[in-house]
């Protein structure tokens, strides 16, 4: 939790969000009235907010989770934005990896990847193919597998696979058909 935030709307909003969003919010889900250009650069300014991508904040002064830093991943491309590939493995406890840049999958043709964030384009993202995990838009199990077929070694997959089997997480029928 947060400390108590200053009494301003703007204030509130940013720091409900953030608690909800393991700290971390973008400017597009803040309330009209607390999007305020002014009032972003003011806390910025002020330390209340940390920039962490374009558009996308950290708020207060607390250290953010792995989740906290992929959810901001995702939130740097928009609403239609999932983490995938290497980081939705390690969401999934498919695989560990030492990487620092989040993955993030976005569909459309014309976002580049930001410092910290690999892009991955997709014409389209269907739904059956996305989940949420702890307030993480992630592609599921079967999408992360695919997804790491296409960069993964023969060992590293296998493993991979293993995992989401000895999870529970592994529908094979599922990973079959796609």
């Amino acid at each position: 939790m947060s400390k108590r935030p200053p009494g301003t709307a703007a204030d509130r909003a940013m720091a409900a969000l953030a608690d909800r969003q393991d700290g971390v919010f973008a400017g597009w889900q803040l309330p009209e009235a607390a999007r305020d250009p002014y009032a972003i650069r003011h806390r910025l300014r002020t330390r209340r907010l940390r920039r962490l991508h374009h558009g996308v904040y950290a708020y207060g002064h607390r250290r953010l989770t792995p989740n906290g830093h992929r959810l901001a991943g995702a939130l740097a491309y928009g609403p239609t934005a999932v983490v995938s590939h290497r980081s939705a493995a390690a969401i999934w406890e498919l695989m560990q990896t030492s990487q620092t840049r989040i993955d993030v999958t976005v569909p459309g043709t014309s976002r580049r990847s930001r410092k910290g964030i690999r892009v991955h384009r997709v014409r389209r993202l269907d739904p059956e193919d996305v989940t949420v995990v702890d307030g993480v838009p992630v592609t599921t199990v079967t999408q992360t597998l695919l997804d790491l077929a296409t960069e993964a070694n023969r060992n590293r997959m296998r493993r991979a696979i293993e995992q989401a089997d000895r999870s529970g997480r592994l529908d094979l029928a599922a990973l079959r058909r796609a």
